[in-house]
């Protein structure tokens, strides 16, 4: 209902103005009303065509009947019930996109998209979370200089050229020779500076030099004594599908004993399926427990540099990827020093569910002499550090 505010207006540009006019919004296409409230029927409606009379009208929904009770709606006649209004969708706001566009219409463009603080929104930044205004790309690949891990595209990463293969790493043939410096075999030991890299060896070292291994790990459900031929410097507890054995169907905990502090480190997964415990550093040479829900074989083929283990007096418990094939536990006792250096060796049998046992007593190798197998984790007894131990 439109109602007169507070002075006499010309309602509809007519010359005549008129006091307490009141129209229905719903019905002004139907004619207008006089001071008497009677309705003018014209063939042809006038709409409110005043400019300066709006100033002084006022919405008043309260006199209308269609607006006295809830909420109502006219549509042919019929009205929502305030139980079908709430059915009606809202009409979601537009919501900013990186784009370099302004969509949700505030002014600002590409607003919560600028991880850095460079200026630079980062659908557009080569380097989104290192700050780089200058957006320098040595090697036009995409990747800013900043955030680049292989500067010159020669398929060696910055820090392996700087602390490894000696090599520029801006450089993608060193020396000028017209051999890339990942194919080049800088150390002359048959493997280029590439499969260097990817196994961790040193490439100008000829003695460090990687192996080609197969290792099996089988898992059975309950406790498994394990190894694993992957060195990672971190894991943040464990990842969704942990250090590649199996998710919390498959897997309950892993647990590793840190021979430097003698603490046991835990990573399981909680009652949810999520990840939970500790952060392990996983390295190669390095046993671990792991209790398992179900059977499971995992073989991993790869390249890599065969340990050495540094041996402290006390539990060790290790494993060994490249362990010539044929060793048994009495061999790896003598190896390790005699009975001078270690007192004994076990693991865990899976198929008799009992530990075997290979020791000195009075001089003399007794117990189990059960094979050394790549993929299994072995408890060492020593007596004495043994650092730099390769077997």
């Amino acid at each position: 209902m439109i109602s007169l505010k507070s002075f006499p207006i010309d309602w509809d540009c007519n010359k005549l103005t008129i006091v307490g006019v009141k129209e229905n919004v719903n019905d002004l296409s139907f004619g207008n009303r006089d001071a008497s409230d009677s309705l003018i029927y014209s063939k042809f409606p006038k709409p409110l065509r005043g400019v300066k009379e709006w100033d002084n009208l006022f919405l008043n929904f309260r006199d209308s009947g269609q607006f006295e009770d809830g909420i109502h709606v006219a549509v042919v006649d019929q009205e929502l019930t305030a139980e079908q209004a709430a059915l009606i969708p809202d009409i979601p706001l537009p919501t900013e996109v990186c784009d370099g566009l302004d969509n949700d219409d505030n002014g600002q463009i590409d607003e919560g998209y600028e991880a850095d603080g460079d200026g630079i929104s980062d659908c557009f930044d080569n380097c989104p979370y290192y700050a780089n205004s200058g957006q320098e790309d040595y090697d036009h690949d995409g990747f800013g200089d900043d955030c680049d891990l292989d500067g010159d595209n020669d398929g060696l990463t910055d820090s392996f050229e700087q602390a490894r293969s000696q090599t520029n790493p801006s450089k993608p043939d060193t020396d000028g020779d017209g051999i890339p410096d990942a194919e080049e075999d800088d150390d002359v030991d048959g493997l280029s500076n590439e499969l260097e890299q990817m196994a961790g060896t040193n490439p100008v070292d000829g003695s460090s030099f990687p192996r080609s291994v197969n290792v099996t790990v089988n898992l059975e459900p309950g406790f498994n004594s394990i190894n694993l031929p992957i060195e990672l410097s971190f894991l943040s507890v464990m990842t969704p599908d942990i250090f590649m054995i199996g998710g919390p169907e498959e897997v309950d905990r892993v647990l590793r004993h840190d021979p430097t502090t003698g603490q046991v480190l835990q990573a399981f997964y909680d009652n949810y399926g999520q990840p939970d415990g500790d952060t392990i550093s996983l390295r190669r040479d390095q046993g671990l427990i792991v209790y398992a829900k179900a059977s499971k074989s995992i073989t991993y083929s790869l390249l890599l540099e065969c340990p050495t283990y540094d041996l402290r007096i006390g539990l060790n418990h290790i494993g060994f990827p490249c362990i010539a094939e044929g060793t048994t536990a009495f061999q790896l006792l003598e190896n390790l020093g005699g009975e001078a250096a270690v007192s004994s060796i076990q693991r865990y049998n899976k198929t008799t569910g009992q530990f075997e046992t290979a020791a000195y007593e009075n001089g003399q190798i007794v117990g189990a002499d059960f094979p050394i197998i790549p993929g299994e984790g072995y408890f060492v007894f020593m007596k004495q550090d043994k650092p730099g131990f390769r077997p």
